[in-house]
């Protein structure tokens, strides 16, 4: 057996642990891209989770699950009352965003669009979410809208300075309170705050 001086055993063994960990952390990443796990798998359309943008605890969310469902435009028409006294579960296309902080968006129905405010400025939603598919879980009630909000919510809505200001009379309209509002994750921003 050949002896080493004892400098260049050191050298050589110091190059033995390293080597070994490289192959070690080669190894285990080769294996990584080979074995796909269910994480990387894309989910089925129909099991995609959505986000929800509430305040509430999930509990209460889960349990807006179990509301009844109608459309925008059965909401419009009064079929969730007009007092807020009927939770309801609606799914539409996002017609308008507000575009200052996220707090309202507009579905789209057959004729005027349905109004949907986030309960008290709770929450907010992405601003870029014009377009996508949303389900709101609250309560639909007539209001009347004084011109100050009318005129604020064409402002938050991107409207033209001339178009605010033909606004000049409030208006009695179907306004639907969220306590949540949930739609798919792709593409959008995170909401404001």
């Amino acid at each position: 057996m050949v002896q080493l001086p004892s400098h260049e055993r050191s050298s050589q063994l110091s190059r033995v642990p390293s080597m070994g960990i490289v192959t070690i952390v080669v190894a285990c990443l080769a294996g990584c891209v080979i074995h796909r796990t269910p994480l990387h798998e894309p989910l089925p359309a129909a099991s995609q989770r959505w986000n929800t943008y509430s305040l509430q605890p999930q509990a209460s969310i889960d349990a807006m699950g179990a509301w009844p469902s109608m459309t925008p435009d059965q909401v419009m028409r009064g079929e969730a009352g007009q007092d807020g006294a009927m939770p309801v579960v609606i799914e539409g296309e996002l017609s308008k965003v507000c575009l200052t902080m996220g707090c309202w968006v507009e579905m789209r129905t057959a004729g005027e669009p349905l109004l949907v405010m986030t309960r008290d400025h709770e929450f907010f939603v992405p601003r870029n979410a014009q377009g996508v598919r949303a389900r709101a879980y609250g309560r639909a009630v007539a209001r009347e809208q004084s011109v100050e909000t009318l005129r604020h919510i064409a402002e938050d809505a991107g409207a033209s300075a001339d178009e605010i200001a033909r606004i000049t009379a409030p208006r009695t309209r179907m306004v639907f309170i969220a306590d949540a509002i949930a739609m798919p994750p792709e593409g959008l921003d995170r909401p404001a705050r």
